[in-house]
């Protein structure tokens, strides 16, 4: 009897999503994701906010991680979302 599994030792992530939320917690996450990252992977910063009022703050928040990530040459994607954070985050 066969199996068919994948080898997962050189799959890649095409896509590494950090939910941020302005905390120094959250911010940890960065040099993870950064590592993890390989050419070709896009990381996307999200943060959810409870009303749209918040937003334009959430992404003056999101550029200094987006240009410190950026000049480490990893490609970056910000995104805003209002609404709850869980179903915000597992929409992604």
């Amino acid at each position: 009897m066969s199996e068919n599994t994948s080898d997962t030792s050189t799959a890649a992530a095409i896509r590494i999503l950090v939910p941020l939320d302005g905390s120094q917690e959250a911010r940890a996450a960065l040099p993870y994701a950064a590592a993890l990252a390989v050419p070709g992977t896009e990381i996307v910063l999200l943060t959810v906010v409870r009303s749209g009022a918040d937003a334009d703050a959430a992404r003056a928040d999101l550029e200094s991680a987006t240009q410190r990530l950026r000049m480490a040459g990893q490609t970056v994607r910000t995104e805003v979302e209002v609404g709850d954070p869980a179903k915000c985050i597992v929409d992604m």
